[in-house]
């Protein structure tokens, strides 16, 4: 698959919005970074929004600000609305839609993916 421009907004930004503020920030885990965020915003979703992925490339948390829809999750599904906060990622396969009658609102931040740190036991554990 093809890198975006320098100066694109990533593919995985939604075109089912009547409007939405988004941030993409470029760059690599700073020397002693675990995680970082690299893009995230706010979303009017259109009645029709439907996203069907089978994963994502990096974890994402995203808090329900108005409207109503449905999560599925595998093959769990529930209903969100305001207040409601939820997270996906890598290998986690998921659908979101909004309700027709009143379209989503939503936060999301989407973050890097996470850098294990390797752990020293301590000076008294090593033999």
């Amino acid at each position: 698959m093809p890198k975006n421009p320098p100066d694109a907004a990533p593919r995985y930004f939604s075109a089912q919005v009547t409007s939405a503020r988004r941030f993409h920030l470029r760059g690599a885990l700073m020397k002693g970074e675990a995680f970082r965020v690299i893009s995230g915003g706010l979303e009017y979703c259109r009645p029709d929004y439907a996203i069907d992925r089978q994963g994502f490339p990096h974890p994402v948390l995203e808090f329900v600000a108005g409207g109503a829809g449905r999560l599925v999750m595998g093959s769990v599904s529930h209903a969100v609305g305001p207040g409601s906060i939820f997270t996906y990622g890598r290998g986690v396969p998921h659908r979101i839609e909004s309700d027709p009658a009143r379209p989503l609102v939503k936060y999301f931040a989407a973050g890097s993916a996470f850098r294990r740190k390797r752990c020293r036991r301590p000076r008294s554990a090593r033999k």
